[in-house]
């Protein structure tokens, strides 16, 4: 027995959690409910939470059924060739959108290969996993996540030209940068985005040599 929240207020209880759950997640692949909604439940407490209120940060994973994909190459085919659309494989129970808290409850793959009859999702790509903005940042997967979050607000932050004509535009109260420049160092993404289409930053090279010290990573030791 399992006590249902919904949104956070007490709703009632179920003999069979397992089946209930199973149910209800069926009936959000096949469209027979909202597929905005998300369940989670919480063995420790033996309690359900179902959610569907806005604000929550989900994101899409591709499902798995007995340890195989179900996005398979003629999917991918179609997209391709326009012949099917993003929401056609949220509408065939192909790919859902997850939140935090159902997470908790999947067993996410990272690559196609890795894929065994426990996992529930499999990732659409490891690069999603960091975000568009996020992901533009060089070696990423070298910094601590501090240093991901001051890059992603450059990222953000960032000058550059934003539009062609805006001198003629009616928002002439605007910032942009004159010589834009496309970096040195880029990710992948930076041209899945098209990014150097859109400039946003200038290369600057920074030189620094310690008198009478030491370097340390990205520090300088001075002796006294």
């Amino acid at each position: 027995m399992a006590d249902v929240y919904i949104n956070k207020k007490y709703f009632g209880t179920v003999d069979d959690s397992e089946g209930f759950i199973k149910n209800l997640k069926k009936a959000r692949r096949e469209g027979k409910i909202s597929t905005s909604l998300n369940i989670y439940y919480d063995g420790n407490y033996k309690e359900i939470h179902i959610e569907s209120i806005k604000g929550r940060a989900r994101r899409p994973l591709i499902l798995v059924e007995n340890g195989k994909s179900k996005l398979k190459n003629e999917h991918i085919n179609k997209l391709m060739d326009n012949e099917l659309r993003w929401k056609d494989l949220i509408d065939q129970g192909i790919i859902e959108y997850i939140d935090s808290a159902e997470e908790e409850n999947c067993l996410v793959a990272l690559y196609e290969k890795d894929l065994t009859e426990e996992h529930t999702h499999l990732e659409i790509s490891p690069l999603v996993i960091l975000g568009p903005v996020t992901s533009l940042v060089p070696f990423s997967n070298f910094v601590q996540s501090s240093r991901l979050n001051r890059g992603s607000k450059t990222q953000k932050q960032a000058l550059g030209l934003y539009i062609a004509n805006y001198l003629v535009r009616i928002d002439t109260d605007v910032n942009i940068l004159n010589y834009p420049q496309t970096p040195i160092v880029r990710t992948s993404t930076y041209d899945i985005f098209n990014m150097g289409e859109h400039p946003s930053g200038q290369n600057l090279v920074i030189a620094l040599m310690s008198y009478q010290g030491q370097n340390m990573q990205d520090a300088i030791i001075l002796k006294n």
